[in-house]
């Protein structure tokens, strides 16, 4: 199963004690970049994909269709993880209905793990560890590095 290292999904910052040094710049989406949300799962069926998990290198099964797709997220911005310095932070609010799916989706979850993929890359596998709804907290990036170092670089408007 999935690599919780370093990871870390949250429902609101003030409520898990992740906080951003500063006010982190929210942007939209920027054009062109795909980021999808998935559910992984412990057992193949129709509706799963594989994938890897990028801390572990040891395969996941993604849920199909994706949990969260662009028009499912609001702003996405990037900081520096005050309470582990050096670790990036990506900052993912939701729109009205991607909050209710993903409210729906981590209440009583049949899945232990998010997969977050940029750009058609895993760049982070997060345990979830109480409900999400409007925004969430990723920390990490452990195993593919550079791919999430990218995303936060994307993300912080540059």
């Amino acid at each position: 199963m999935a690599s919780t290292t370093p990871i870390l999904v949250a429902m609101l910052l003030a409520t898990t004690g992740c906080y951003f040094s500063s006010s982190p710049k929210l942007i939209q989406v920027p054009k062109g970049a795909v980021i999808e949300i998935y559910e992984v799962v412990p057992t193949p069926a129709n509706n799963t994909k594989p994938a890897a998990d990028p801390a572990t290198g040891k395969p996941i099964l993604l849920l199909t269709p994706p949990l969260i797709v662009i028009g499912d997220i609001d702003t996405i911005g990037f900081d520096a993880n005050r309470d582990q310095p050096g670790q990036p932070m990506l900052l993912i609010n939701l729109t009205t209905g991607g909050a209710q799916k993903m409210l729906a989706a981590t209440t009583n979850p049949t899945a232990t793990h998010l997969a977050l993929i940029v750009n058609g890359q895993v760049v982070s596998v997060p345990k979830i560890v109480t409900p999400i709804q409007g925004s969430m907290v990723v920390t990490g990036g452990s195993g593919n590095k550079a791919a999430f170092d990218n995303a936060c670089q994307m993300f912080a408007g540059k």
